[in-house]
């Protein structure tokens, strides 16, 4: 099959290699290069990285994938696989292949639409998620389900759990294109009553708030790992927390005031509302990341 494809991050990585080597692969669309790190350095994404590999495959940095129109339509293309990609696409383009545009989405539609469906789905304490191959609409997310499949995301961070998502992604999407016709005849649609959106992540809600549960606070730490990591205020020192447990010492007072920080040996722990957390893997500001023991090693000196 002639097919283009459009993605960004590293998630759509193995995606975009399964279709290079198993497909008519004649054209890579991705964002534009962004400024980064603290020099704000020009940096391609992972799927120009990966896609600058190929030999003569045409890489496209539109500012908008509508700029791309006639190139697309030029190009005959049996179909276009989008995987985390970051544009809206218009009816234009969604029609311009024969078999239209597929979509590999890392939620079970139509939980979780949106832009950060890993993490919220750990943040929101999901027992499972998965993979969802979706016939692309107009509206957000919100086209026929090709193919679906689920896996269990026990204590899994959202890093792992991206890892994971992304092998099966590009399984599912090599068999649903093995026979796209018959898919899409047996695509089924999205209940809209259950419906919710994983809204764009940002730093301020990466702060956790230890009047919340254990439970709710471990998901969040679990949840923005590796980005953009839950972080909180430690003797002054803003600290971004990447691992931590529940704390089962029974010497520990349970009527503590929620926030109090208590450091027992070698080892940290905070009051939330209703336990005692203890991180295990921190990075104060402007530091490398390390284990609580160097952390606490540093505040002796």
């Amino acid at each position: 099959m002639r097919i283009a494809f459009a993605g960004t991050p590293d998630f759509a990585v193995p995606s975009l290699q399964m279709l290079e080597k198993e497909h008519e692969l004649v054209a890579v669309i991705c964002q534009p290069d962004r400024a980064a790190g603290r020099g704000r350095k020009l940096t391609a994404c992972a799927i120009k990285e990966a896609a600058s590999q190929f030999d003569g495959i045409p890489i496209y940095q539109p500012s908008s994938i509508e700029e791309l129109l006639p190139t697309l339509q030029a190009l005959s293309l049996d179909i276009m696989v989008v995987v985390a990609y970051g544009q809206l696409l218009s009816s234009s383009i969604l029609m311009s292949p024969i078999y239209g545009c597929i979509n590999v989405h890392a939620s079970l539609l139509p939980r979780w639409r949106g832009a950060a469906p890993i993490t919220r789905a750990i943040e929101a304490g999901d027992k499972y998620t998965g993979i969802s191959i979706m016939q692309m609409r107009e509206g957000l997310d919100d086209g026929e389900i090709l193919l679906q499949k689920e896996i269990e995301i026990k204590e899994k961070n959202a890093g792992e759990i991206t890892q994971e998502l992304a092998s099966l992604g590009e399984k599912l999407l090599k068999e649903s294109l093995e026979n796209v016709q018959l898919f899409q005849k047996n695509a089924k649609k999205q209940d809209g009553s259950l419906v919710c959106y994983a809204h764009k992540l940002n730093k301020e809600q990466a702060e956790i708030n230890w009047h919340h549960s254990a439970k709710i606070i471990l998901q969040k730490i679990r949840a923005f790992n590796p980005v953009p990591v839950a972080y909180t205020t430690i003797f002054d020192q803003n600290v971004r927390i990447y691992e931590a447990m529940l704390t089962n010492d029974e010497a520990l007072a349970t009527q503590s005031t929620i926030g109090t920080v208590l450091i027992d040996r070698k080892k940290l722990h905070i009051r939330c509302a209703d336990a005692w957390i203890t991180p295990l893997i921190v990075q104060p500001s402007g530091k490398k990341k390390m284990l609580i023991v160097d952390f606490l090693n540093g505040l002796r000196r």
